[in-house]
């Protein structure tokens, strides 16, 4: 099953260790490929780890969709830049399309009881216990609904810094209706949009969940591919809007955003594409380097 993997870069080796645990007995292996399975909210948490505990620095991606059939799970993208990047890594295979195996996105929402969210932030946290390093001090990223993760986990852990690449931020306006609605019925089941409106705002878009904790990521960093235009009209510019209204956070001030902008044009003109890997690499560790 894990030897898929191999397949998102044969550059490298893929030759992980399996090992299955609680959160409580989580241990630290270092050095080497691992693929962890931990148990924990109810929830079946597989995570690619590459540990370095000599060093103070902690990477952890959230992940991005997947073709539902075609997939086989857990699925770890950009499992092999642990050689490229400084310090620690971590990779979140998101526990949701374990539980609901036909959708191809489930933005760590779990079910209606327990929010997968919070499950992974628990994660982030015993690891970085492990490694004496504290959780807000991990660097988070994610792509698309992995950024989504990256900055709703980055609320739950004070993160000083988030850096997300065409991310979605509000599922409500999300344009991939089919997505969004096989999301819903899947993990909230018997509840239209007015419901969810009203019953799990916090859980579905990126403000909300700043309101509802009263605190924020420290600092964000918001790469958006301009040639994604439904993006940028139905999630970056009304996020930008809102951000500006958020000042009672975070001791008075709105979290410190800056957005980067590229032009990236996909295959058939697709524009919801990645910022391509050398400069994401060269932008996640000069980030860490301000934080070290």
């Amino acid at each position: 099953m894990l030897k898929r993997n191999f397949r998102l870069d044969r550059s490298v080796e893929w030759n992980p260790l399996e090992h299955s645990c609680t959160l409580e007995d989580l241990q630290i292996l270092e050095g080497q490929q691992v693929v962890y399975s931990i148990s924990h909210r109810g929830f079946d948490i597989r995570v690619f780890a590459f540990l370095r505990p000599a060093s103070r620095r902690l990477t952890v991606f959230g992940q991005d969709a997947i073709r539902p059939g075609n997939t086989v799970l857990p699925l770890f993208h950009r499992w092999s830049w642990y050689t490229r990047l400084e310090g620690s890594m971590l990779v979140f295979n998101d526990p949701t399309l374990l539980i609901h195996p036909r959708i191809g996105c489930g933005w760590s929402q779990g079910r209606s009881d327990a929010f997968a969210v919070d499950a992974t932030a628990d994660v982030v946290r015993r690891f970085g216990e492990l490694l004496g390093i504290a959780a807000g001090d991990a660097l988070l990223f994610g792509t698309s609904a992995g950024g989504f993760w990256a900055l709703m986990a980055g609320a739950a852990l004070a993160s000083r810094q988030v850096v997300v690449d065409i991310p979605q931020v509000d599922l409500f306006s999300y344009p991939d209706r089919s997505a969004r609605e096989a999301m819903f019925n899947a993990c909230y089941p018997g509840l239209d949009e007015t419901q969810l409106r009203r019953s799990f705002p916090d859980r579905l878009r990126v403000v909300d969940r700043f309101r509802a904790l009263g605190r924020a990521p420290r600092n964000v960093l918001y790469c958006q591919n301009l040639r994604d235009v439904k993006h940028v009209r139905t999630q970056m510019k009304p996020f930008r809007s809102e951000i500006e209204l958020l000042q009672p956070l975070c001791n008075g001030k709105a979290p410190d955003v800056r957005f980067r902008f590229y032009d990236r044009e996909g295959e058939g003109g697709r524009g919801h594409i990645q910022m391509e890997a050398e400069p994401t690499i060269e932008i996640l560790n000069e980030c860490l380097e301000l934080a070290a």
